[in-house]
């Protein structure tokens, strides 16, 4: 009689924790949008889950969000947001045809 409570027991408090979460870890995983977690599924929700506790992290044990070199978190993050979700701004670079007839480039001078 007591092995089989010592079975139940266990299998409540280990076995069925694990089979949800390992369920949950692949139902995750079937549709990502990051690549990452497409991958490598367990990692990229251990990535994700740290990138969540970040500020809790930096708050006691790492840099401050407006320390950093070369620029600080809070200007990355700005960048972030505007590399991937704002569609009205135009990328570093050339929009048009630069090398057609009409067009003026500046000469470099070499001074002697």
């Amino acid at each position: 009689m007591v092995p089989v409570i010592l079975l139940i027991i266990l299998l409540v408090i280990v076995v069925v924790p694990l089979l949800v979460f390992f369920g949950y870890m692949y139902a995750l995983s079937k549709k990502p949008k990051h690549s990452i977690i497409r991958s490598h599924p367990f990692l990229g929700w251990l990535r994700y889950l740290l990138e969540k506790l970040g500020p809790e992290f930096r708050q006691y044990w790492f840099d401050n969000d407006t320390e950093g070199k070369p620029f600080s978190r809070a200007d990355f993050i700005g960048l972030v947001y505007a590399a991937k979700y704002r569609t009205d701004l135009i990328s570093f670079g050339a929009d048009e045809i630069t090398r057609s007839p009409a067009s003026i480039y500046p000469m470099p001078c070499s001074r002697n």
